[in-house]
């Protein structure tokens, strides 16, 4: 895919976001996440250990957890 395109629209994202990546996840490598994260500057990437792309379905209690305390304004739960 070429993800140049959406990487230059990135930038213009300025709204608190929370970026949620599987540490295993093999559908979307974590370097392509890490780099889709540094293009946004209110981003910030949770990287979930032992979880792959369904991280949801995976770790529902700790992803519950991190949603909850990002939409309270806490992004260090």
């Amino acid at each position: 895919w070429d993800l140049q395109p959406l990487y230059d629209d990135l930038p213009r994202l300025r709204t608190r976001l929370l970026l949620l990546a599987g540490a295993e996840d093999r559908a979307i490598p974590l370097a392509q996440q890490r780099e889709v994260a540094a293009h946004i500057p209110a981003a910030r990437l949770h990287i979930v250990e032992r979880t792959g792309h369904l991280l949801h379905e995976e770790q529902p209690a700790a992803i519950a957890r991190l949603v909850l305390a990002h939409l309270d304004g806490d992004d260090d739960p």
